[in-house]
């Protein structure tokens, strides 16, 4: 190992996309009952589990927990949690406490449905539903909640996606690329690459910044794209060399965002943690001048990248004439324009907003009469955001 005077810090990340039980008499070692999976959460976020395998801080394991809202479908046959904030609320409700005490991050997970409408069937085609728009609606306006971090169920993107992405999230972890059979076949007889391609994206761990043309090549957009593999599974199985890559960027002076990912639904969970926390200390003992941090997606990406972290925007909400409303925010947001959604006794819809100068944008006219409730939210550059509301009464 060549010795420079400067180290970088290899930032570790443990994401776990968290689909609750799944009934599969096939499978035998997936998780069937959501006690199950409480019991094994439990063991994973107590005190004990954290500090078994502790960083180059003496500080104990942190994850991030990709939450996933599993609806939009015609039919259930593994009778998976197909209900609007079953997953994140069995979450917050029982370890919301732990999560923040322990600066685990809780960020959102999507799995987009198939025109086929069966439940655990997964689209390519960003076009085959809007159901992402209704989950957002619901998660600002019921659970006051917006991600700044993003994972593509089935590891599937593509450049629609991508577009959509570049609007709101600064974050995207659902970079798999590796040395993976792309030709594998998949349960539903397609090659894996057909299903979801990251074959020629980038295998350092290190985010970038995609293309336009194509989500997989470096590029201009602002988003950044972060690598994040998986731990053990039929597509791939974590291997030492991939951590070395990331220490060894490091012995370069440079920092590196190592992540993995794992399911909630596996009994095995426990197993293929220890495994790898193992495989990271062994490693770290070979780099003796390297330090490797624990840390949530969203402050990995940001000591990664070298950005500063910032407040969250405000919004200032000001009636016009002509019964529209215009939304200024305080400081730059990352995206276009804010996420703006109406809520009209039960009806929640995305509302459009256009651009009017700088930080501000202005809503469509209202019906006269109406008495809605507007909420708005944007992510700035370093992923923080604050949901807004004002009630619009035309009075």
């Amino acid at each position: 190992m060549k010795k420079n005077k400067k180290k970088g810090i290899v930032y570790v990340v443990v994401a776990m996309d968290t689909e609750g039980p799944i009934v599969n008499k096939k499978k035998p070692e997936v998780i069937s009952k959501w006690s199950d999976t409480k019991k094994l959460i439990l063991k994973i976020t107590n005190k004990r589990f954290r500090s078994k395998f502790l960083d180059s801080k003496n500080s104990s394991l942190i994850f991030s927990w990709f939450i996933l809202t599993l609806t939009g479908f015609k039919t259930n046959p593994y009778k998976r949690p197909m209900e609007y904030h079953k997953n994140f609320d069995f979450y917050l409700k029982n370890f919301k406490k732990n999560f923040n005490i322990n600066n685990d991050g809780i960020y959102w997970h999507y799995h987009q449905p198939s025109k086929s409408g069966i439940g655990n069937e997964w689209s390519r085609d960003w076009f085959a539903s809007n159901e992402y728009i209704n989950i957002l609606n619901k998660l600002i306006t019921e659970r006051n909640f917006f991600p700044c971090c993003f994972r593509a169920g089935g590891r599937i993107e593509d450049n629609n996606l991508s577009h959509w992405l570049e609007e709101f999230f600064p974050f995207d972890f659902s970079n798999c690329s590796g040395k993976i059979n792309w030709n594998r076949i998949e349960s539903d007889g397609k090659r894996l690459i057909e299903v979801a391609d990251w074959s020629k994206a980038s295998r350092v761990w290190q985010g970038y910044n995609p293309n336009y043309q194509n989500y997989q090549n470096r590029g201009s957009m602002k988003r950044f794209i972060f690598r994040c593999i998986d731990l053990k599974s039929p597509v791939y199985r974590l291997k030492e060399s991939d951590i070395i890559e990331a220490f060894e960027l490091a012995d370069k002076g440079q920092n590196s965002l190592l992540s993995v990912f794992e399911h909630d639904r596996r009994f095995s969970l426990i197993e293929n943690l220890e495994e790898f926390l193992l495989k990271l200390n062994n490693v770290s003992k070979k780099y003796k001048g390297i330090k490797f941090i624990y840390s949530n997606a969203q402050n990995a990406a940001l000591k990664t990248i070298g950005l500063k972290e910032k407040k969250a925007p405000k919004f200032k909400f000001i009636k016009a004439n002509d019964n529209r409303l215009m939304i200024k925010s305080d400081s730059d947001i990352f995206g276009s324009r804010p996420y703006v959604c109406l809520k009209k006794k039960s009806n929640i819809t995305e509302l459009p907003v256009n651009k009017i100068g700088v930080n501000m944008w202005l809503t469509p006219k209202f019906k006269k009469k109406d008495k809605i409730e507007i909420f708005a939210v944007a992510n700035n550059s370093s992923g923080h955001n604050k949901v807004q509301k004002y009630i619009y009464n035309s009075k």
